[in-house]
């Protein structure tokens, strides 16, 4: 029974092993093909890239061969005595010997004026002017110039007999190609140079001459040899290239099924969008009439900066993919050998390591379920398992000791949190007590100082007036300070609920608290200048927002410059009110505004009284504008102004419940 338990571990280890290494050889294999494809396109599109490069090089050194042809003839003394006799008849029949000599389509002479002093093709077609293309204009400047431009058909038909007819194109139709109303070309485009005449340091004329690259199939089957050298596999063109003037294949190796050159076919829309319209290189895979080929597209620009045409090289798409095959048959080969070496190898070690593994297996489950079991068997045949399990069992013991330490150390904290909560419950619960109990003497003190004041009771000296009035103003400052102690107290327990109504503002929670602060203002010879429109209403709970606008209008007071304004604005945010509170004086320094909200911060200067307030106010009042939804912030230019801002919704938010606590009184 035992050993056929064995078996049995040993099987689903195994199988487990088996499945692990499929997934494994999945991805490697997976991993390898992207990389092996990776390599392979970016091999063969470096490849195109190096062939359009040498494709380009060719037809750079046509147009180069055409310059020094045209420098050759244009240095001969015999045109330059020409030129300067005006005789045509001979020299044009000696330029059309040169012509054929040399390939060219076309070569012609103009005077300085630029008008047509003879064509070799059609001596009897000279006087009038020429056309003005990028590469004659810079010659007429004394300098050379070559480049790719488009002739249209009347010049062709004046500079060579059969060059318009050559030139002309019917459009092939071609799946994928840019839909277009025109049916043919009749211009064409030719690699064409020019070089100035010179009589010693003057300029007498010059000689242009060039190459129709329309069905011009020698300079395309050139640069394929050159970069193919004509090759084939499998009975497949290897490479191809192409010549468009404009969209419209005007040369190329590309044949069509009937072997024929598919000149008159167009480029994709996706190429002409690309290349054409926005100037850029194209490189990617294309069906090239009956075989995938990758593929380059070059813009050909004029000398003016225009683009005129493309050039495009393809290489076949089969040598590359079969390549790939290879290479990936290879690897897989290569992987498998070696899953299933790794796969018999892990079969004879499991046989030997599956009974104390399966030990230490059992081991782990229990230490998961928070058992931990005294001692496991080390396994004393083979030092790394004798390490393992020796480890193991110094671990178990490590982690029973650490867990009887955290354990005990969460105990102590749990009755420190405890303990904690209760020190500051019982601090806010008598601190809420003392300031009540206060608060009705303080009452009493200013109620009864007030009617001394006011002489109802006796007449008072000016001495007498003057320490009544210091004993109202520390009395009043005694108020404040329980009344923001009594708003911190139900803050912090939670007592402090919001009962929202609709509010008209100006007359339910400014005009209230304007009056409430009238003796101050007068005492302070200080005006409110209230901008807040009648009409303004919003949901809220009027006790609190009367206790916003108290707190702000009496540091408004206090802290302002006597004998000034204070102001408080209104702006209309659709779906909110903004209101600030704004007073002359020293102002707040930058670096102390971001500390004038925070619990038992005080202001930055101290009021006319010489005292300091409580460090509350601001604090309460950032608290009760965010319960309404809103924010606070204050403003500041350091020795003329302050001013504090606070903005709350008009409307309260749906997802802004509140809260069902029992609200206390809230003193004004």
């Amino acid at each position: 029974m035992r050993l056929g338990g064995m078996k049995s571990l040993r099987a689903k280890f195994f199988f487990a092993l088996f499945v692990m290494f499929l997934i494994l050889g999945g991805i490697f294999s997976l991993n390898g093909y992207m990389t092996i494809r990776s390599i392979v396109f970016k091999e063969a599109q470096n490849h195109v890239q190096s062939t359009l490069r040498v494709a380009w090089s060719e037809y750079i050194h046509n147009l180069d061969d055409i310059t020094r042809i045209l420098q050759l003839i244009g240095g001969k003394i015999e045109l330059l005595k020409a030129l300067k006799s005006r005789e045509t008849t001979w020299i044009a029949t000696r330029l059309e010997q040169l012509r054929k000599q040399y390939g060219l389509d076309f070569i012609t002479v103009l005077d300085r004026e630029a008008k047509v002093f003879v064509r070799s093709r059609y001596p009897n077609h000279q006087g009038d002017m020429s056309y003005l293309d990028g590469v004659v204009l810079p010659a007429l400047k004394g300098k050379e110039a070559k480049g790719t431009v488009t002739i249209p058909k009347e010049i062709l038909e004046l500079e060579g007999e059969g060059l318009a007819q050559r030139a002309f194109l019917e459009f092939v139709p071609t799946p994928m190609a840019k839909l277009t109303p025109m049916k043919y070309i009749d211009s064409g485009m030719a690699l064409k140079a020019a070089v100035p005449i010179w009589d010693g340091n003057e300029q007498i004329g010059l000689i242009y001459g060039g190459v129709l690259l329309n069905r011009n199939y020698a300079l395309v089957d050139r640069i394929q040899e050159t970069v193919f050298r004509d090759g084939t596999y499998e009975g497949h063109q290897l490479g191809t290239v192409t010549i468009f003037q404009w969209d419209t294949r005007i040369a190329t190796t590309v044949r069509n099924e009937n072997r024929t050159r598919a000149i008159g076919t167009r480029v994709s829309a996706e190429v002409y969008d690309r290349v054409l319209e926005n100037g850029l290189a194209w490189l990617g895979k294309a069906f090239v009439v009956r075989d995938w080929y990758l593929s380059a597209y070059d813009p050909i620009v004029s000398p003016e900066g225009n683009i005129v045409g493309i050039i495009y090289v393809g290489v076949l798409e089969k040598k590359f993919a079969d390549y790939q095959k290879r290479l990936l048959s290879r690897f897989l080969l290569i992987a498998g050998v070696g899953i299933s070496a790794a796969l018999i190898l892990s079969y004879v070690l499991l046989s030997t390591f599956v009974r104390p593994v399966k030990r230490l297996a059992r081991a782990s489950a229990q230490v998961s379920k928070g058992h931990f079991p005294s001692k496991i068997q080390e396994e004393k045949r083979y030092k790394e398992l004798y390490d393992l399990t020796r480890t193991f069992n110094v671990m178990i013991q490590s982690i029973r000791e650490r867990d009887e330490m955290l354990r005990q150390v969460n105990t102590d904290l749990t009755h420190i949190n405890e303990e904690l909560k209760n020190q500051n419950r019982n601090y806010m619960e008598l601190l809420g007590f003392v300031v009540h109990e206060l608060k009705s003497p303080i009452n009493s003190i200013i109620y009864g100082l007030s009617a001394l004041m006011s002489q109802s009771m006796g007449y008072l000296s000016d001495r007498q007036t003057k320490v009544a009035q210091i004993i109202i103003r520390n009395a009043e400052y005694l108020d404040t300070m329980i009344r923001n102690y009594l708003d911190l107290s139900r803050i912090e327990t939670g007592e402090l609920a919001l009962y929202r109504n609709e509010v008209t503002f100006e007359e339910q929670v400014i005009r209230p608290i304007k009056v409430q602060l009238l003796s101050q203002l007068e005492a302070s010879q200080m005006n409110i200048v209230d901008e807040v429109p009648p009409d303004t209403r919003v949901e809220c709970d009027e006790e609190l927002m009367k206790v916003v606008m108290n707190n702000l209008l009496s540091n408004a007071i206090k802290y302002g410059s006597p004998n000034s304004e204070i102001r408080i604005r209104f702006q209309d945010l659709d779906d909110a009110i903004q209101i600030g509170v704004w007073n002359e004086g020293e102002g707040i320094p930058a670096s102390s505004i971001k500390k004038l909200f925070a619990k038992f911060t005080d202001l930055a200067s101290r009021d006319r009284t010489g005292k300091r307030g409580t460090g509350l106010g601001l604090f309460i009042t950032k608290e009760l504008v965010e319960r309404h939804g809103g924010a606070i912030w204050a403003d500041s230019e350091e020795g003329k102004w302050v001013q504090f801002t606070f903005r709350i919704p008009k409307r309260r938010k749906n997802d802004a419940p509140e809260t069902a606590q029992t609200r206390g009184s809230v003193q004004i």
